[in-house]
């Protein structure tokens, strides 16, 4: 089988912060997948059949961040993915309560995503978290 790779660098949403141990992957004709994981600086190559692949990438399960995007595997080639195409976009609402200790929703916004603050009164309510 012929293969390629694809390398790139996983950055925060808006580029200020590269993202290590996500989740680089895809899937071959026959749902074999391909996987690798991005190292402290955020860097990954994956290694790939030749052709047109959707290319996964994700933290965790993927339910709070994750991108998908459309690439070319070039036989016996490295293509390099841009940056715009290789940030962690945020999918999911994120709430903090407000405390004194870390200010995590400062962390949160200097990574270029949101968050919403709730009360420990909405914390207890199912209807709130649900959202």
């Amino acid at each position: 089988m012929k293969t390629g790779k694809l390398s790139g660098k996983v950055m925060s949403q808006n580029g200020s912060k590269p993202i290590g141990g996500a989740s680089v992957f895809t899937f071959d004709d026959k749902y074999k997948i391909y996987y690798t994981t991005s190292d402290a600086d955020g860097n990954f190559t994956l290694e790939a059949p030749v052709g047109d692949h959707t290319i996964h990438i994700q933290t965790g399960d993927g339910s709070n961040f994750r991108t998908q995007i459309s690439a070319t595997v070039k036989n016996n080639e490295t293509v390099n993915l841009n940056a715009s195409q290789t940030k962690l976009n945020q999918v999911a609402k994120i709430a903090y309560v407000k405390g004194s200790y870390d200010k995590i929703e400062d962390i949160i916004q200097t990574l270029g995503y949101t968050a919403t603050e709730i009360t420990n009164t909405d914390l207890a309510n199912i209807n709130s978290i649900a959202q």
